[in-house]
Order: structure tokens, then sequence, then C-alpha cells
């Protein structure tokens, strides 16, 4: 799937232009370049408003200022009574245009001079078949088949807002990702469908006995205490959505600061909240470590006194010389002696059985094999040697994680320190520094508490979905005792058993998908970072939580340069895209914009590799854009554009280049 071109009519920066893209197989990239505000978001935008009826990647201080999507001459000069059209076309296909999709909003100019604006509801979607067009009845589901709303947030998408991806609560950011690429909407659906027909032949068990009765009641309870917990989750996930907005609104104030010092402040909190992050990722390590340690030496604690004794008597035993037994051969002289094996065949002189046994004997007399009370000891020591090595890692693992607490702890009291030196550097100079810093320590104690809350809700989650798991087996159970109702029973256990079987397989192709993007992105992350001896491996966990481990096996997420975050979200949504299985155009705004140098040239040479077999548009500064690039680019070109503003008619021309 390709577009073959975007037409632009009164859209925000565009009066009246057409872009037409490279189509080629080979010289399958298409480059829009123009310096910032010439309008390269827009064709983003354009893009997405078109097919989904969404704006998807306006900017923060755009949103608050509310532009009207209508040109700004357009509407500035319509006259009372006048109207004017926006409109977006885009064409998609193959060799071939195949599909036509638009989009229109109409501007009005009321009596007295307000203009409103409305938008259409749905798109229009014109098709090719057998050589003539027609208009699609169902505009949406036509685009969902074509490009799904979904997943497209990995087809287009600004680069530098990634930036903020694989910061705080980025676990339901990539598990989103994996889920949407993963396309198990189907599979969510039969799951969702078949615990309500669950639902209702549970139901239909209540008065058969007693026992039934009280499961339902408890069933009940412990589904209501799910659906609270589930709302909670949600409620308390929104929260920190919500707090962490304000936090990064107030640290791009300090950013922007006029201040030197104020910014230089932000940076270090910035970086010692990274350090934080890191450490307290490894200290979630080492705990697990720990854990796990203590479950294997527990019981070989309990019992190593008494597996100290028994090593004392195996040794008393063989300094008496009552260690080791000769019960071979002996065993072997008692069969010879008396003539006849334990099978009671004969044991002649000289027949076969009896030389055979004669063998044994010399084997088991020559043998230094010893017995197995003998073997014992040795058993034992290994046991003994064993519990002291588990008794050591676990004392070492608790060196670990005492030093690191003290390492997050002494962190914490850097950045506690920082904070004061903000808040009184406002009030030496400005006011609503203090304030800020303020806000910005009150944010980040809603945070940790919200944080907290969402860990104790998981855990009740995961513990009533156990729960219920057990009282549904035992209503099964209880429904099957009866003999009147067999056939419930039956029904009953199918709509278990088939439920446990879709989320297994659910449960499965999240993994298997998750391994394949931790594969994918870990390829590409290594192969596009500049610090070659420094970066080691990226891990995504099963609970989608994604880190980058330093030659160390450190985990560095958190002290990532925002460059360096831009590479792992390039490579992590190039990941996404080649595993979706969907061949979708890509566009990319500023795909380097916060990487300069050697590194944006690596990327340009490597990218395209990645995305051998798809049509790429990549919207660019002229700062990214640069000779090295353009030459490492050149073979894989195929069209080629420059984005000029004119501020004074608020209009960008699009010049072919």
């Amino acid at each position: 799937m390709r577009i073959h071109h975007v037409k632009l009519e009164n859209y925000r920066s565009y009066r009246d232009a057409e872009i037409k893209f490279s189509t080629s197989p080979v010289k399958n990239f298409t480059i829009i370049q123009g310096s910032n505000g010439a309008g390269k978001s827009n064709i983003l935008n354009a893009v997405t408003w078109c097919l989904y009826g969404e704006e998807r990647h306006l900017r923060t201080e755009d949103k608050n200022r509310q532009l009207p999507i209508i040109n700004e001459q357009v509407y500035h000069t319509l006259m009372p009574g006048e109207q004017a059209t926006v409109k977006v076309e885009i064409a998609l296909g193959d060799s071939e245009i195949k599909h036509v999709i638009s989009r229109q909003a109409k501007a009005f100019c009321q009596p007295g001079g307000e203009v409103t604006i409305r938008e259409d509801t749905d798109p229009q979607v014109m098709f090719l078949a057998q050589g003539n067009w027609h208009q699609s009845s169902n505009p949406i589901m036509a685009i969902k088949f074509l490009l799904p709303s979904d997943i497209s947030h990995f087809f287009f998408f600004d680069a530098e807002q990634l930036d903020e991806f694989f910061k705080e609560g980025s676990a339901k950011r990539v598990k989103k990702g994996v889920v949407d690429v993963s396309q198990i909407s189907l599979l969510h659906q039969t799951i969702s469908h078949l615990e309500v027909l669950h639902g209702n032949v549970r139901r239909a068990t209540q008065g058969i006995s007693p026992q039934t009765d009280r499961i339902n009641r408890e069933l009940g309870e412990v589904e209501e205490k799910l659906r609270g917990c589930k709302e909670a989750l949600s409620t308390l996930d929104q929260n920190q959505r919500g707090i962490q907005d304000n936090l990064d609104e107030i640290q791009q104030r300090f950013r922007a600061s006029t201040i030197e010092e104020v910014r230089r402040f932000e940076e270090s909190r910035e970086r010692l909240d990274g350090q934080i992050r890191d450490y307290e990722s490894q200290l979630d390590g080492l705990r697990e470590q720990a854990v796990a340690c203590l479950r294997e030496t527990g019981p070989l604690v309990y019992a190593f006194e008494a597996i100290k004794t028994t090593k004392k008597l195996i040794q008393e035993q063989v300094a008496l010389g009552k260690l080791p037994l000769k019960i071979r051969s002996l065993f072997f002289e008692d069969l010879l002696a008396q003539g006849r094996c334990v099978c009671g065949q004969e044991l002649a002189k000289g027949s076969d059985a009896s030389i055979q046994i004669q063998s044994h004997l010399e084997k088991a007399t020559q043998s230094d094999y010893l017995s197995e009370a003998e073997t014992g000891k040795y058993v034992v020591n290994h046991i003994l040697r064993g519990t002291s090595e588990l008794v050591e890692k676990q004392r070492n693992l608790g060196k670990e994680i005492h030093a690191l607490e003290g390492t997050i702890e002494e962190t914490k009291r850097q950045l506690r320190e920082l904070s004061e030196k903000i808040e009184k550097y406002g009030e030496i100079n400005l006011e609503e520094i203090k304030v800020l810093e303020q806000q910005h320590v009150q944010y980040q104690e809603e945070q940790r508490k919200n944080n907290q809350e969402i860990g104790r809700k998981q855990v009740e989650e995961k513990f009533l979905g156990k729960e219920l798991s057990r009282l549904n087996g035992e209503l099964e159970r209880a429904v099957k005792k009866d003999q009147k109702q067999k056939d419930l029973g039956r029904r009953l256990g199918l709509c278990t058993e088939a439920l446990q079987a879709l989320n297994e397989i659910r449960s499965e192709m999240l993994s298997e998908v998750r391994s394949k993007i931790q594969q994918k992105t870990e390829e590409y992350f290594l192969d596009l970072i500049w610090k070659k001896a420094t970066y080691k491996r990226v891990s995504i966990d099963d609970n989608f939580q994604i880190n980058v481990l330093n030659v160390r096996d450190m985990p560095s997420l958190g002290t990532l340069s925002a460059g360096e975050r831009q590479v792992l979200a390039l490579a992590f949504m190039a990941a996404l895209s080649s595993i979706s299985g969907f061949d979708a155009p890509v566009i990319i705004d500023t795909p380097t914009g916060r990487i300069s140098g050697v590194p944006r040239e690596n990327i340009a040479e490597s990218l395209p590799g990645y995305l051998a077999d798809t049509q790429v548009t990549l919207l660019m500064t002229d700062t990214e854009f640069t000779e090295p690039v353009q030459v490492r680019l050149n073979e894989r070109i195929g069209q080629e554009y420059s984005l000029n503003f004119f501020e004074d008619d608020a209009n960008t021309e699009v010049v072919q280049r």
C-alpha cells in the first residue's frame, strides 16, 4: 500500500498544494524538507485528519492557541455570508491508484462577523473496481481495512514527540503497541462474548443446591470486587497521566527559562531522576534474585543441623570400617554357593549362567564403586557445600541491595538539595520559580503515592482473578455432582475450558510478539546507536517494561540522552512496523531532530535497510537533511520537495526539487 498523492486545500498553512509521493519499490523514499514552522507537521496532521478525523501531532502550544483548521489568511478575509472549504485528499494504491479518500470542513462567516467551522463527521472513500469508480457506503470500515487506526501510530509519527515515549509509565505504551500489532482484537471479542455466555450458564445453576447458591454468592462478591479494582486502576492510570503531564509542563518551563542557572538545575534534576529510575529498576532485579535464592536456601537452612549429623554418622561408620559395604560381591558369592539364582534357575558349575555370575562377581570385587550409603556421604557433602554457597550468595545479594538502597537515598538527597536551591533561587530572583518548584515537589509526591496504590491494586487484581478461577472450578464440580444437572455441568465445563484455552492462546500470542519486537528493537537500536561499546542489550520483560542494558548489565533507560531515547523510539517503531504484517506507508516527522553529526548519518545509512519494502516519507529540517545525509539516502530517494512559508499571506509553497 502506497500513498500516490496528498492534495491540500485551505488546510492550515496550505492554500492549494499537491505532493506526489514516490511509489517506486527501489527509490522508496520521499523527502520533504523545510525549516521549523514551514508546515512539515501540518502534512502529517493532514494525513491523520483525512483518515481518522484527528490532528494527532499538534504541538501543545498549538493546541493552547486554538488555531482554526482553515488557512489563517482565508479565515481572516472571510466576509459576512461567505464560506470557504477546507479539504484534504489522499490517493492510495500499489502500482496504480485504487482508493481516494477525502475529508472536508466548512468555514462560514456569520452576519456579525464570527466564523464558525463545521467538520465532516465521516470522510468520503472512492474505490476502483472492475474498471469503474464507486463510493463506499461504509467509509470508516473501508479505512479500517486499508490502514487501521489502532496501529496507525506506528506508521505516522513525530520522532521528536517520541522522546517522551519511554519516560514514566512507558510499560503501558509498550504493551499497547504489542497488543495493537498482534491484531488480536477478534480474540478479545471472542473472549468477551464467551465470558457473557459463561455468566449466563453460571446463573442457571442457582437454586440447584445450597452449595451452588453459596458459590454463586461468593462469585458475585469477587466479581464485584474485581470490577471495582479494574475501575480504580483505570482512574489511577488517568491520574498518573495527568500528574505526568503537569510535571512535563513544569519541566518544559524550567528548560525554557531565561535564567541560565535555572536551566542547569533542571538538566541536573532530569539526570538525577533518570539515575533513580535506573537504580530502582536494578534494585527490583536484585530483590527478585534474593527472593528466588531464599526459596532455594530456606529448606536447606532448616535441615542444616540434620544434614551435619548425617555426615558425622557416616564418617563414624567409615572410621570403624563398616563402610563401604561389599553388598555386590557378597550377593554374587551367595548365589554361587547356593547354586541357584533368585529367579529359580540352577547355576550348574560351568554353565553359561554360572560363568555370567562369576564375571559379575569379579567386576564387583575389583570395582572401587561405593555403596549407596558411601555415596550418600558425598551427596551430604555436596548439599552442605551448596547450602554454604547459597547462604553466601544470599548474603552478597543483601549487601548489594543495601548498597543500592543507600545509593538511591543519596541520589534522592541530592535531588532534595537541588530542589531547595531552585526554591531559594526563586526567593532571590523570581517568585514564579519558587511556586513552580513547590508544585514540582507536590506532583512528584502525588506520583509516588499513586504508583504505590497502582502496585497494591495490581496485586489485588491478580489475587481476585485466581479466586474467581478457583470458585468457578468449585461450582463446576458441585453442579456435576447433581445427576439431574449433568448437561448444565457439561456446558459450564465447556465454557470454563474454552475460556482458559483462549486466554492461554492470547497470552502465548502476546508473549511471542513481545519477544519478536524485543529482538528487532535490540537489533535496530544497537545498529543505530553510536555508543557501540556502551550498550549491550534491549529488554522487554513480561510486564512490558522496556529497558536498555549497558555492558555491565545495568539498566540505563533513565540516563539515556534525548537523542539516545529518540534512537530507541525509532528502533521500537521500526520493529512494530516490521512485525505488524501491514504493508502500510511510513511517515516520520523530524526523524533525527535531537541527533547530530555522525549518529545522524548512521541512521540515514541504516534506516533504509529496515524499511526496504516500505514507502517512507521523511519530513526533515535543513539541519537534518545535511549533505552527508543526502549522500547516504540518495540511491533511495524517488521524490524530493522543499517547503517555503510566506508569512505575509500565511501560505506554504511546495516546490519539487
